[in-house]
């Protein structure tokens, strides 16, 4: 019975490779779920949903504003290793002027 369900799952597959089946999974859950990302998305989006209905405002705002400093701390770290980069080439042609 196992090996015609698996049949007919890996049928369903090679026409839809994202189908959502469920399938016999001996020693582990019991079943395996596969989705299409549209679902995965759909899954994703009630989740944080979800959180968001049971976290107050107040604590959203901040980790939103705390996500948005730690953003900002790595487009000034990206912009001080571009600096480091220009001087370099800087330093570079300098040496190269002085050689000549």
């Amino acid at each position: 019975m196992a090996d015609e369900s698996k049949k007919n799952n890996e049928e369903k597959t090679e026409e839809e490779p994202f189908q959502t089946y469920y399938e016999e999974d001996e020693g582990k859950t019991g079943f395996r779920v596969r989705m299409r990302p549209e679902e995965v998305k759909e899954a994703v989006q009630h989740i944080c949903d979800s959180v968001l209905r049971t976290v107050p405002v107040d604590v959203t705002e901040h980790l939103a504003n705390s996500q948005k400093e730690f953003l900002k701390a790595g487009v000034a770290f990206a912009e001080s290793v571009m600096k480091r980069t220009d001087d370099r080439v800087k330093r570079a042609k300098d040496l190269h002027e002085k050689k000549d």
